[in-house]
């Protein structure tokens, strides 16, 4: 047992006195918190993350030679639990508003554990966790710009090695200047040039910077009708004989309301009506049941028979709408950013508030298959 102890131990890591490789680290962090924030439209903990990291790099460098306390460890590892505390609350209950709680999480961790980087593995540590936090932006990234965003991490990266290894050689971090900035220019001009001779994809409108607070709305009473811009809905404050009126009109434009990334091409549904009268679609069935942010798939209908699989959408609303979650259905599981979410008869789920600028949620659906199949048919002589 000792000697398979003795084995499985980790080698000790040398202490970390590269201020240079520090620096890279904490700028790390710092590119994938920007990525959240501007991806994301989260800002209240990234802000505070980055000024308790700043505060916690300066702290540990300076005590880097000193042993680890106790009590400074027992206060840290509280404070981690404080900070899975937070993300089970936020995920499950949105009693923080459910914006990126994965995201704040990983920035919360990163800014705790920086009060006791000592050694080479701790700084691994904190960069992988800032690559985490990267992939979690990378779920919201809509355009190109996103691989700035890849380029200066890795930069940081590459800046961290550097600066290790030439402290470890008591050498000053300092490049030859000329072959660098010849590798950077000719780096540049071969992407310039590759740019131009492939072929490019269609233009996708740029997606604007939104910052969404958090949403604390919870319902009040029962479903309330919905503002639809293109038909007139009618019916009383519990929603129960909602109908929409054909014969009022409303106008189409072209500015975007939404911008969806799906893993698979789909038929998106909303509101539901099942009668048709007089020019007018009414809802005939009633009821709804209350659930949590998350649904997940224990709680939705079971999976429908020879479907191709799952597939992932993530929407990000552009405009105000509706309060009425739109997905590709049948649904396996949904998360949105709200204190609870009404699913009504038609299986449809309503948030307690209209949708409004910079909100996100995700849908997991299945895809049912809709290949074409032969109907074999018997037909009866006499």
């Amino acid at each position: 047992m000792a000697d398979l102890t003795r084995r499985l131990r980790l080698p000790s890591s040398p202490i970390e006195h590269s201020i240079e490789g520090r620096a890279f680290v904490f700028s790390a962090f710092a590119v994938a918190v920007l990525a959240v924030v501007i991806y994301g439209q989260d800002y209240v903990v990234p802000i505070l993350g980055i000024a308790a990291a700043a505060w916690g790099h300066f702290i540990s460098y300076r005590e880097r030679n000193r042993k680890r306390g106790f009590w400074r460890q027992a206060l840290l590892a509280a404070l981690v639990f404080g900070a899975l505390f937070y993300v089970l609350a936020d995920s499950a209950l949105a009693l923080f508003g459910g914006v990126l709680p994965q995201a704040n999480f990983a920035i919360l961790l990163v800014a705790i554990t920086s009060f006791d980087l000592k050694t080479r593995r701790n700084c691994y540590s904190s960069l992988w966790i800032s690559l985490a936090l990267v992939y979690l932006a990378a779920v919201y990234a809509w355009d190109y710009a996103f691989g700035i965003v890849l380029a200066l991490w890795a930069l940081c990266l590459f800046g961290f090695w550097m600066g290790s290894h030439l402290r470890r050689l008591t050498a000053e971090m300092r490049g030859p200047v000329r072959p660098i900035a010849t590798m950077l220019l000719g780096a540049l001009l071969a992407g310039a040039a590759l740019f131009a001779v492939l072929p490019q994809p269609s233009g996708v409108p740029v997606s604007p910077l939104v910052i969404s607070l958090p949403n604390f709305s919870a319902f009040k009473g029962d479903i309330a009708s919905p503002a639809l811009p293109l038909v007139q809905l009618t019916g009383d404050a519990t929603g129960a004989t909602s109908s929409v009126d054909l014969h009022f009109r409303g106008r189409l434009g072209d500015a975007p309301v939404m911008y969806v990334r799906t893993g698979a091409p789909a038929y998106w549904r909303g509101l539901v009506f099942d009668t048709y009268r007089d020019g007018a679609w009414t809802a005939s069935q009633t009821g709804y049941r209350e659930m949590q942010p998350y649904v997940p798939p224990r709680l939705m209908p079971p999976e429908p028979p020879d479907n191709l699989g799952t597939f992932v959408q993530t929407y990000r609303v552009l405009r105000p709408m509706p309060g009425v979650i739109s997905a590709a259905y049948p649904i396996a599981s949904i998360y949105a950013p709200v204190a609870a979410l009404r699913q009504d008869a038609y299986g449809t789920f309503h948030t307690p508030d209209s949708l409004h600028p910079g909100q996100t949620y995700s849908v997991v659906s299945y895809l049912p298959n809709l290949s074409v199949r032969p109907i074999c048919s018997m037909r009866s002589w006499r």
